[in-house]
């Protein structure tokens, strides 16, 4: 099974020299080949490799356990407030969260 919790030449993001993205390309297809499936974080990643591989595929959300964290009371939203949690990365200059944030903040 190949696993894809992050997308590999596939990225937006992604900045490799054009040798080394080739040579990721190749890489990639080589795996692939002999995988019998994919596991991947989205519906909208797993039919994008469905479609990319005629693999089997399978979204399985990233989730966090709440044991990992100290009970904080001051950490705890107040009932019926919304509370969200970004456990993944921002990219400098790329889909910048305040849009988010603003349009949330008018919602409330």
């Amino acid at each position: 099974m190949a696993e894809y919790r992050d997308r590999w030449v596939d990225d937006p993001y992604l900045e490799l020299p054009g040798w080394r993205m080739r040579f990721d390309r190749w890489l990639q297809r080589r795996v692939m080949t002999s995988a019998a499936g994919l596991v991947t974080v989205s519906e909208p990643w797993a039919t994008q490799y469905r479609q990319k591989y005629s693999l089997p595929v399978v979204a399985i959300y990233n989730g966090f356990d709440p044991r990992d964290f100290p009970d904080d009371d001051t950490a705890r939203p107040a009932p019926g407030a919304l509370r969200i949690l970004h456990a993944g990365s921002l990219y400098g200059g790329r889909r910048d969260p305040r849009r988010c944030f603003g349009r949330s903040r008018r919602a409330a």
